[in-house]
């Protein structure tokens, strides 16, 4: 969809990984994201994950991947947050607000486990 979106990541030197993007709209666009088996995650011992984006007053979706699978396909787990036109806020994401979803689809029985490693984070436009 569209690929004109832009991220990259990189880990700073006290171990918070920095995403950086830009979501482009054109094209049907909306999201941008990365995989990555090279940085392992265990957040077992995390309330749940901290955001600082600059959005433009929209909710968006953050989404997380892990090997957790229903009927042997692939989970993802999303929790939306909302954003301020224009300004840079903080936006804490609890690990119990991600719901299990495949598709758009509702998972019920799929529970966000943090000690996996996760393999996807993405931001979507809602």
């Amino acid at each position: 969809m569209g690929d004109l979106s832009q991220g990259t990541i990189t880990i700073s030197k006290s171990g918070t990984l920095i995403f950086r993007g830009n979501l482009s709209l054109e094209n049907n666009g909306g999201f941008s994201s990365f995989r990555s088996s090279q940085y392992a995650m265990d957040l077992s011992n995390a309330a749940g994950i901290t955001l600082r984006v600059r959005g433009d007053g929209r909710t968006y979706q953050f989404r997380l991947t892990t090997d957790a699978r229903v009927r042997d396909r692939r989970v993802a787990f999303m929790a939306p947050f909302k954003t301020k036109r224009g300004e840079w806020i903080e936006v804490q994401v609890p690990f119990t607000s991600f719901a299990g979803t495949w598709r758009g689809e509702s998972v019920r029985s799929a529970v966000l486990n943090a000690a996996l490693e996760f393999l996807t984070q993405s931001a979507y436009l809602k």
